[in-house]
């Protein structure tokens, strides 16, 4: 047991003396209990004097179960207000007015049997509910076919001005043409006495009127020796002339129609041509 220190003056202060027993977990459980293999450690009991505990087995909390655990107690000489702590820790040491005089560490086994850790109950397995019948699927509607995007029109580009028609102008009045000259109609010629009449391509030439048939010659009823006048040939009268002067009485009145023929015929060529 340790004492304070003497000052000189024959004055004893005193001491007191404390156990405490702390249980850890051993970090290695197949290596016997030690400082150096302990885990943290948790304060259960105190006691003053010098006396280590005995009960141990009593004192355990109830997280304390099954192999691999280690008992520590300490002897301390407190000189002063001290408070035990609830943890230590290795490699830590008391703090405060004491002095550890004695420990001491055992397997928790040397206290007597350790509680077994109490097997978790499996918990009954929680009836499954019957699964909900599975809805058919309802059918995907097809989609609507996306319409194409109405292009937007094209604005029309704004038409050019259709230009104002120039005027035409009024055309200059054409002249009435000058008339040509009259021609002078051409002097009718006159015709021979016997000229044979040319024959006109164009004009239709009108009939050469017949010549006025001879008058009978008129038969005196007293000339019982001229015979009867045949009524179906004309005879030249019996004026006691011969046959070449009525011949040429006859030439002579065909000479005179057409003499008068061929002046019909140069007076309509005339009026042709001035027309």
């Amino acid at each position: 047991m340790a004492t304070g220190p003497d000052d000189g003056a024959g004055t004893d202060t005193s001491v007191s003396q404390e156990v405490g027993a702390y249980v850890y977990k051993k970090n290695d459980p197949a290596k016997p209990a030690a400082w150096e293999n302990s885990g943290p450690q948790s304060l259960l009991a105190t006691q003053e004097g010098t006396d280590w505990f005995t009960d141990i087995i009593g004192l355990l909390p109830d997280y304390v179960c099954g192999p691999g655990w280690g008992i520590q107690q300490d002897k301390l000489d407190i000189t002063g207000a001290f408070v035990w702590p609830e943890t230590i820790v290795y490699p830590e040491e008391f703090e405060g007015p004491v002095t550890l005089t004695d420990n001491r560490h055992d397997d928790l086994e040397v206290y007597g049997p350790i509680p077994e850790c109490e097997t978790e109950p499996t918990p009954e397995p929680t009836p499954t509910p019957d699964p909900k019948p599975t809805p058919d699927p309802e059918p995907t509607p097809t989609p609507d076919p996306t319409p194409d995007p109405t292009p937007e029109p094209t604005p029309a580009p704004d038409p050019k001005p259709t230009p104002e028609p120039t005027p035409t102008p009024d055309p200059k009045p054409t002249p009435d043409p000058t008339p040509e000259p009259t021609p002078t109609p051409e002097p009718t010629p006159t015709p021979d006495a016997t000229p044979e009449p040319t024959p006109d391509p164009k004009p239709t030439p009108e009939p050469t009127p017949d010549p006025k048939p001879t008058p009978e010659p008129t038969v005196p009823e007293d000339d019982p020796t001229v015979p009867p006048v045949a009524t179906d040939s004309p005879r030249l009268p019996n004026t006691g002339a011969d046959s070449t002067t009525a011949a040429m009485a006859g030439a002579g009145l065909l000479l005179a129609g057409l003499g008068a023929t061929a002046l019909v015929r140069n007076r309509r060529r005339t009026e042709v041509s001035d027309s």
